[in-house]
Order: structure tokens, then sequence, then C-alpha cells
């Protein structure tokens, strides 16, 4: 259900999240940072306020 368009937004952004969380931690990003990095790239916020 929902529109394509922000499935794959969502999908895109636990990609992006996750190697992110890598990169900030050196190898393996805690679940707290890759949660926290998603949350910054929730489909729902404006521009604005991401």
């Amino acid at each position: 259900m929902g529109k394509d368009a922000v499935n794959n937004y969502n999908l895109n952004a636990d990609a992006v999240a996750d190697e992110l969380a890598k990169v900030f931690a050196g190898s393996n990003g805690a679940l707290a940072d890759r949660e926290q990095i998603r949350s910054r790239l929730d489909a729902s916020l404006s521009p604005t306020q991401q």
C-alpha cells in the first residue's frame, strides 16, 4: 500500500542511513546511530525540517 515513490524513498533512506553509520563509526555502526540518522531522513519531513 502507499505510493511507490514514498516506499522507494524509505527503502533508499534505510540503505543510506546504514552506510552513513558505517562511515561515521569506521566499520559497523551501532543501532542507535543508524536510528538517529534514519530519523533525519523521514519521508514525512519537509526539506526545511530535514
